[in-house]
């Protein structure tokens, strides 16, 4: 392995990372991480998320990843690699010189399998949702059962963040929601319909899955009506996540949502 491949693992072994839980927090493959680390060049629109991830410049990036045959202006022509986001694909709206704005929030994950519940969506979901939470670095709200556990521990076993060590539950149903900008609901039952009430009593933005059943569906059926309960809303969104028909899709609206409207008030 030679000099600057070695640096390359190195700098992602300072930074806590698997090569694994590096590619989600990057949004690729694990193999296109080890591509990497053998010698492979890095995409240039992968290059602001790969440096934030590893915590170092651009420039600090560049001495870790770029031969010393490759030429200034190179990145700009190369194709694109097969399995990575190209320029101006949604998933990376968010990356910059800048931190992602949800990284400056709270939300609140609401939910549980209830009988009326789709089960398979939530086992879509609780993955989709911890590799959103592990890119973003959301701090997350849940309680001691349901949902948000499932998240948090999906997250903690699959990704090996170095600076999780624990996940504390919150008990009771107000303490879910206090401090959150935005309570992502999936599944629920009674328990979840009154965090959602008192979400929208304490003026939490409500995001709702409604393909996953519960009180998700039920939330959004009931705001279809009565508008006043998403006003914040904008139509475009609230009809997107009406349609959308996997938990990947639901992850991705979320994100555009937060990104678009951050933590101001509606």
């Amino acid at each position: 392995m030679g000099r600057r491949r070695a640096g390359l693992v190195a700098r992602r072994e300072v930074a806590g990372f698997t090569q694994e839980s590096l590619a989600a927090a990057v949004e690729v493959d694990r193999k296109t991480v080890s591509r990497w680390e053998h010698g492979e060049r890095v995409s240039p629109w992968l290059r602001p998320r790969l440096a934030s991830a590893l915590g170092i410049s651009l420039t600090d990036l560049a001495a870790l990843v770029d031969d010393d045959r490759e030429q200034p202006g190179e990145a700009s022509v190369v194709p694109d690699e097969p399995g990575e986001p190209a320029p101006g694909d949604d998933s990376v709206t968010a990356v910059s010189g800048h931190r992602p704005v949800e990284e400056q929030l709270r939300i609140a994950i609401c939910g549980s399998r209830a009988e009326d519940a789709d089960a398979d969506v939530i086992d879509a979901a609780v993955p989709a949702l911890a590799r959103f939470a592990m890119v973003s670095g959301l701090r997350v709200n849940h309680g001691p059962v349901g949902v948000g556990i499932e998240v948090m521990t999906y997250m903690a076993d699959r990704y090996r963040p170095a600076d999780f060590t624990m996940t504390p539950s919150l008990f009771g149903r107000s303490n879910v929601v206090r401090d959150a900008s935005y309570a992502l609901v999936i599944g629920g039952g009674e328990g979840t319909a009154d965090e959602v009430d008192l979400t929208v009593f304490t003026g939490v933005r409500v995001i709702p899955f409604p393909l996953s059943g519960g009180t998700a569906r039920r939330f959004y059926d009931h705001a279809r009506r009565q508008r006043h309960q998403r006003e914040w809303m904008p139509d475009h969104y609230f009809d997107a996540f009406g349609e959308c028909r996997d938990a990947d899709e639901y992850v991705r609206l979320v994100r555009q949502l937060i990104n678009e409207k951050g933590s101001a008030s509606p």
